[in-house]
């Protein structure tokens, strides 16, 4: 299979290494040429997409591994150039927002639009963090049109396993979104402040491996998780509003000395 990889950040990166090693032809883009141009130099990209370089209809599967915000332009720019047939997947940590930016590019053009979110990552984004292991054991999360049919969705998952996913899970747009505010926006927000306490410096004196495991994520790009955020507004602000809510509950019970109550709320957790 010719597969076509949009962005050689972490995510974009590891998916062309995975496919190289899988037996699969790769071709790439980049916004900036020189990360292709490395990416061929390495071997496991056998040229580049774009000017000067592959058509995008050399391509029986297109992945675009770009931020949230520019997946959909992205694909709509390019809408007339996929091959009759192909398949074209995003990567982003959204879907609503990207799926009903595309839906009138999706049907009808020939081509088969599917949105797709690798369950995995590193704390360390860009190139120089990407690896073809990356996505061995993990889940891909597929969010298709109802009206798609089976014949693209057997060939992601047959190009999923082949370079290690363990588990294809489907489904709507919005429960994706709504179920990844809480399993990964949420917990990058909280990474986040609290790292941003005026206590974190100075604090590996007094801290033992909680405080590590809750900073590590921390590390993060900033920019991509303030997209995330955004793109994901109303399930991350509900997410975030009932952990606030918590949070609340705990201090009220903890400054009145009601015990009781305290540990029923902690009991919840500890049962979870």
């Amino acid at each position: 299979m010719v597969v076509g990889v949009a962005g050689l950040g972490l995510i974009g990166a590891s998916l062309a290494k995975a496919a190289s090693r899988a037996g699969h032809d790769v071709l790439v883009w980049n916004r900036t040429r020189k990360v292709a141009e490395r990416a061929v130099a390495e071997g496991f990209a056998k040229g580049i997409l774009g000017e000067g370089g592959q058509p995008l209809s050399s391509c029986d599967m297109v992945w675009v591994a770009l931020p949230p915000l520019k997946c959909a332009p992205w694909v709509a720019a390019h809408a007339g150039e996929f091959r009759k047939g192909a398949v074209v997947c995003d990567a982003a940590g959204v879907k609503g927002a990207v799926m009903e930016e595309l839906k009138p590019f999706a049907l009808g053009c020939g081509w088969s639009f599917v949105g797709a979110h690798p369950m995995a990552g590193r704390e360390r984004g860009g190139y120089e963090n990407s690896t073809a292991d990356l996505f061995i054991g993990a889940p891909l999360v597929l969010t298709p049109w109802p009206s798609l049919g089976r014949a693209p969705l057997d060939m992601i998952e047959s190009f999923a396993h082949s370079i290690g996913f363990a588990k294809i899970v489907y489904a709507t747009p919005d429960h994706h979104d709504e179920m990844i505010a809480y399993t990964s926006q949420l917990c990058h927000a909280v990474s986040f402040a609290y790292a941003s306490d005026p206590h974190y410096f100075g604090a590996l004196d007094f801290a033992g491996g909680s405080f590590q495991d809750m900073t590590r994520i921390s590390a993060s790009d900033p920019g991509m998780w303030a997209d995330l955020f955004i793109a994901n507004r109303e399930a991350f602000a509900a997410a975030a509003g009932r952990l606030a809510d918590r949070l609340k509950s705990m201090c009220e019970a903890a400054l009145g000395r009601d015990r009781d109550a305290l540990k029923s709320i902690l009991d919840e957790g500890h049962r979870g």
